[in-house]
């Protein structure tokens, strides 16, 4: 029998490997895509395929039971992921021809399986190629119950109804459509609206890009950008001046990355750091600084004047809050395994608590998360937010500041957890409160990732 691995895989037979990784264990799909991408030159398809699958598993599977009577249950992991790429190539990639998408699929079935195999992949790629009418168009004027939405404008249109009534369910819609949690989207529709879900869906299942974060202690945005565009590198400078990767790049091959020119940071990451605003010489304690993009940014704002102490909860993750440090030229920083690891009567003027969450506000970037999280999962994620809140105010001096932050949309991780502070502590007071949703890339603002930033100062 054939061995998958080898060392020049089809972009399709790594994403098929990474998903039947990912399948055993929910964990980080990024890492299992990763321990693949060094074995194919077609690493953006790989990447595509893998993130795309996952994104829109539940839709995927659900089209590929009714039209090809599959019941994941009954098929191999190998198989069953050939048919979710196959089914994604025919919905969410128009651009790619309709046989390269059933031929290479049944060749890959044939290579582990035997005639069978590939008769039943054929078979069930043909039947659900033949279920679709028209594989791009306007979805303003498509049926939305039979238009797969692949953006904000296009979708792929079915002869048949295959998503819930929008205007009978909306909730239900918006779930089956995006592959997102059905509680999760009715907590959404009740607090923001239709509109404002539609818009987070959206952004939730984008092709995100890469942002860079340029390093002002080393260079500036407008230098950095000129280096990458005059090597060749498809990449504009946004209104924030960071850097948007306009194509698929590994970071060790970035010029400049290894000089410490900049780091990976998405717009919305930069928030919190703003809404804190860190001077030279102030004493800023980051409580989750893991794996530092926050830490070295403040850090840069303070000009390396000034003392940032960093710890975190994963010991093993500040090794990397240390090697970007030393990478981006970073001075200012103490890392600090535990807070009592301090000087008892040592205050700070300022506190980030970026607080662990469930991540629902970055589900583009972190896609398998819609498979794991929970409401019970978020309810023990505020205990352990709120108490990293109530150490950020024993850490404060009076009239300093804390800015609380996640990368989660979800109101009981935000301003319910922010109220239910200051209704338990009289002598903080809200300054603001920003919560940004995710968003598709738009003629005015950049894509974005979504999540929440408090500004709270002691009286």
């Amino acid at each position: 029998m054939e061995d998958p691995i080898g060392p020049d895989l089809t972009a399709r037979q790594v994403a098929v490997e990474a998903l039947i990784r990912f399948e055993r264990d929910l964990a980080d799909l990024q890492q299992h895509l990763h321990s693949f991408l060094n074995q194919t030159d077609q690493r953006a398809q790989a990447t595509d395929l893998t993130y795309g699958v996952i994104r829109n598993r539940t839709l995927l599977d659900r089209l590929l039971h009714q039209f090809g009577d599959v019941n994941p249950c009954r098929v191999s992991p190998r198989l069953m992921n050939l048919l979710r790429i196959g089914a994604y190539e025919w919905i969410y990639a128009p651009q790619t021809a309709e046989y390269a998408i059933v031929d290479e699929a049944a060749r890959l079935a044939g290579i582990q399986g035997g005639r069978k195999q590939v008769g039943f992949v054929n078979a069930v790629l043909r039947n659900l190629g033949r279920a679709i009418e028209n594989r791009c168009v306007p979805r303003e004027t498509a049926d939305p119950r039979r238009c797969v939405p692949q953006s904000a404008s296009t979708g792929c249109l079915f002869h048949q109804p295959v998503l819930p009534d929008p205007m009978e369910n909306p909730a239900e819609f918006f779930a089956m459509a995006f592959s997102l949690p059905l509680w999760m989207i009715q907590e959404w529709v009740m607090e923001y609206g239709n509109e404002t879900v539609q818009m987070i869906c959206l952004g939730s299942n984008r092709r995100p890009s890469l942002f860079l974060q340029p390093n002002s202690l080393k260079t500036t945005p407008q230098s950095a950008l000129d280096r990458l565009i005059q090597i060749g590198f498809e990449c504009r400078l946004t209104s924030d001046g960071q850097i948007q990767l306009l194509s698929g790049y590994r970071m060790d091959d970035l010029p400049g990355f290894q000089e410490g020119w900049f780091h990976v940071l998405d717009p919305a990451s930069t928030r919190p750091v703003g809404i804190l605003d860190p001077q030279p010489g102030e004493t800023v304690l980051d409580l989750c600084s893991a794996p530092g993009g926050k830490t070295v940014l403040m850090a840069q704002k303070m000009n390396n004047r000034g003392t940032i102490y960093a710890t975190d909860a994963d010991l093993q993750r500040l090794v990397k809050v240390r090697e970007n440090c030393r990478r981006l030229g970073i001075e200012n920083v103490k890392i600090i395994e535990k807070l009592s690891d301090l000087p008892e009567d040592l205050l700070f003027d300022a506190v980030l608590a970026d607080v662990p969450c469930s991540n629902s506000g970055v589900m583009a970037r972190r896609c398998e998360v819609r498979y794991r999280i929970t409401p019970q999962a978020v309810a023990n994620l505020t205990q352990i937010q709120y108490a990293i809140l109530e150490q950020a105010a024993e850490k404060i001096r009076p009239a300093g500041r804390i800015v609380y932050s996640t990368c989660s949309i979800l109101e009981e991780e935000n301003n319910r957890l922010i109220r239910r502070f200051l209704d338990h502590h009289p002598d903080f007071i809200l300054n603001q409160a920003r919560l940004q949703f995710p968003r598709m890339q738009s003629d005015e603002d950049p894509e974005s990732d979504g999540g929440f930033a408090a500004f709270i100062m002691r009286r």
